[in-house]
């Protein structure tokens, strides 16, 4: 609740889920953000919340297209790379 408090100040305008069920009812774009190793994990447990409707969006590193399909049961996924300047904003992905 204290995380969620300070995501509402900062960002008024998004919808916060308060599970991973409702996250997956409301969104159609998820995007995949967590440490390699823990990864399978969680896609274990998100992977009969997936849908065809659903595109994944990894940012972990070293997992490749072919092992997220394979933990998540879906070929709807595209992985990116977001590179050293965009934490200042000028870079790419």
């Amino acid at each position: 609740p204290g995380q969620q408090k300070k995501l509402r100040d900062l960002f008024p305008q998004c919808q916060l889920c308060d599970s991973a069920q409702q996250l997956f009812d409301v969104c159609e774009k998820i995007v995949i953000a967590v440490k390699p190793q823990v990864l399978f994990e969680i896609a274990t447990s998100l992977r009969p919340l997936v849908q065809k409707k659903h595109l994944l969006v990894s940012i972990v590193a070293g997992v490749s297209i072919a092992k997220l399909g394979d933990w998540f049961g879906t070929n709807n996924i595209i992985r990116i790379m977001p590179n050293t300047p965009c934490q200042s904003g000028k870079g790419a992905s």
